[in-house]
C-alpha cells in the first residue's frame, strides 16, 4: 500500500464480531468468537474476510517474519500461514516477533522470560523476571527489564543475542531515528535523554518526558513532570528547532489499541501536539499544518490519521480533510488497504 492510501469507506467484511480484531499484517488478520465469557476462539481471516484458518486457537498474536504467536491447551507457540506449528506450544506468554525476534515467558513460580528468534532458538537467558515492560525491537536492537519490578534495570542486546553493553537504565525505549530514549537517575530526579548506538549520550538526561525521535526530531518536556510541563522538539544534538508551546497529553489512552502508534513524535512527518485540550499536527518547522481541533488524533499511518468528531472515530487526510466520515464508535488504522471499524458493537473491516 501506498504512503498515502486513498480510502474507499466500503466494507469488506461486515461487521460480525463481538471482539475487536488485529490489523492487517502479512496479508493476514486476527478475529475472534466469543462462545462464552470465558471461552474465546481465533483464527485469520485474508483481506477478502474469507476465513483462512481456523478458529481453533485460544489467542493469537499478529505475523511478522512469518509466524504468529497462537495458544492451545494455555501453552504458546508460533504458527505459519498454514496454521501449522512451527515452533510448539510451550510458553506461558510470547509476543509477537519484530525485527526477527519475540518475547516469550515461562511462568514456573515467578516469572522467567527472555526472546527467541524464528527459528525458536533462544537468544537471552531467562533472566528478564517482567514483560510487563517489554519492548519491541528496533533498529538492530532491543530492550529488557532485568531483575524485579520493583528493582528493574533495562539492558539493550542486539537482535542476534549479542549484549550491547551500554550499560543500565531505569527505563528504555527502542531505537528510532538511530537514537533510543533511555532514562536514569540524577540526584533525587529521574530524566529522560537518547543514546547512540555506540550507548553514548547524543543528548544527555536532562528532560523529565521524551518521546521518540522522527524526521530528525523529537518532542521532550520542559518542566518537573509530564503532567506539568510544556513540550518542544530537539534536534539530534539536544538543541530545540521548535521552541516549548505545547500541552502534554497521555500517549495511552481509551483510543490506543492495535491499530495506533501510541507514541509522541513525528510520522510520515506530521506530528500531534496539543493546543488548549485540542490535537492539531505540525510539520518539522513547527507550521500548524492542520488546526487544532480534534479530542482525538492519532498518528498518521500510511497517509491517513484516526480523529474523534463529535465523540465518533473518521480519518482524515495529510490536509486536514476527512475522508472517512466519523461515524464509527472505534477505529484502527489502515494496513494493507484495511482497517477495522465498530458498529453498534460488532467489528468489520473497510477498504
Amino acid at each position: 500500500m501506498s504512503a498515502d492510501y486513498i480510502p474507499q469507506n466500503k466494507f469488506v467484511v461486515e461487521p460480525q464480531y463481538s471482539v475487536d480484531p488485529n490489523i492487517f499484517s502479512e496479508g493476514l488478520a486476527a478475529v475472534y468468537e466469543r462462545a462464552s465469557d470465558s471461552d474465546r476462539r481465533a483464527g485469520f481471516i485474508d483481506l477478502t474476510g474469507k476465513l483462512v484458518i481456523p478458529m481453533d486457537f485460544e489467542y493469537v498474536g499478529n505475523f511478522s517474519s512469518g509466524l504468529a504467536p497462537a495458544q492451545t491447551n494455555g501453552r504458546v507457540g508460533y504458527i505459519d500461514i498454514s496454521g501449522e506449528y512451527i515452533i510448539p506450544p510451550q510458553f506461558d506468554y510470547a509476543y509477537d516477533f519484530s525485527d526477527g525476534v519475540a518475547a516469550v515467558c515461562y511462568s514456573n513460580d515467578g516469572f522467567q522470560c527472555g526472546y527467541i528468534d524464528i527459528e525458536g532458538k533462544l537468544l537471552t537467558p531467562l533472566d528478564i523476571t517482567s514483560m510487563d515492560y517489554q519492548t519491541q525491537a528496533s533498529e538492530g536492537y532491543f530492550t529488557a527489564c532485568h531483575g524485579t519490578m520493583d528493582d528493574c534495570q533495562f539492558r539493550f542486546t542486539k537482535t542476534d543475542g549479542t549484549p550491547a553493553n551500554f550499560g543500565n537504565f531505569t527505563w528504555a525505549d527502542p531505537f528510532s531515528d538511530g537514537l533510543a530514549a533511555v532514562q536514569q537517575r540524577v540526584g533525587d530526579d529521574y530524566l529522560w535523554g537518547f543514546i547512540n548506538k555506540e550507548g553514548r549520550f547524543a543528548v544527555k538526561p536532562m528532560f523529565a518526558w521524551v518521546g521518540k525521535f522522527g524526521s530528525g526530531l523529537a518532542p521532550v518536556c520542559i518542566g518537573n513532570s509530564p503532567e506539568n510541563c510544556t513540550i518542544g522538539f530537539i534536534d539530534k544534538f539536544g538543541k530545540f528547532q521548535i521552541n516549548p508551546q505545547f500541552e502534554y497529553f497521555e500517549m495511552y489512552d481509551s483510543e490506543s489499541n492495535w491499530g495506533d502508534y501510541p507514541q509522541h513524535g513525528f510520522f510520515e512527518g506530521l506530528a500531534r501536539v496539543m493546543v488548549n485540550k485540542k490535537i492539531g499536527y505540525i510539520d518539522s518547522t513547527g507550521k500548524m499544518l492542520i488546526k487544532p481541533q480534534f479530542t482525538y488524533g492519532g498518528n498518521f499511518v500510511n497517509g491517513l490519521a484516526r480523529v474523534k468528531v463529535s465523540g465518533k472515530m473518521g480519518f482524515i487526510n495529510k490536509k486536514g480533510v476527512l475522508v472517512v466520515p466519523a461515524i464509527y464508535d472505534n477505529a484502527y488504522n489502515f494496513y494493507q488497504g484495511r482497517a477495522a471499524v465498530e458498529v453498534d458493537g460488532k467489528w468489520g473491516y473497510i477498504s
